[in-house]
């Protein structure tokens, strides 16, 4: 869901669930756990770069503002710049996600 300021058009919010299985994992949820959430993030901050107004900061909470998971600044926003694809290679240590969306088994 998208919660849109009526006076300026900027993205206020937004209301989403997780249903990445391998994230439901990594959080420990148990298997018949399909999803996790639903989660907010509030945008509380903007930058208007080449004429476009972005978010910069937002938080990401439960619906009831209880639970803080996280603040998160953007930075070095631009666009028209090149993108440089050397930034894709796989660095030392990475490990590729091979879950093809599905959950692990419930044990037996």
């Amino acid at each position: 869901m998208l919660y849109i300021d009526p006076e300026n058009y900027l993205l206020k919010a937004t209301e989403y669930i997780v249903t990445y299985a391998a994230l439901l994992d990594m959080l420990g949820l148990p298997p018949e756990m399909t999803f996790f959430g639903p989660m907010v993030r509030v945008f509380d901050d903007y930058v208007t770069v080449d004429g476009l107004t972005v978010p910069s900061r937002y938080r990401t909470h439960d619906p009831e503002g209880k639970t803080m998971f996280g603040v998160h600044l953007l930075t070095q926003v631009e666009f028209g710049v090149p993108f440089d694809e050397s930034r894709m290679r796989m660095t030392a240590g990475a490990v590729i996600d091979n879950s093809n969306g599905k959950q692990r088994a419930a044990p037996k």
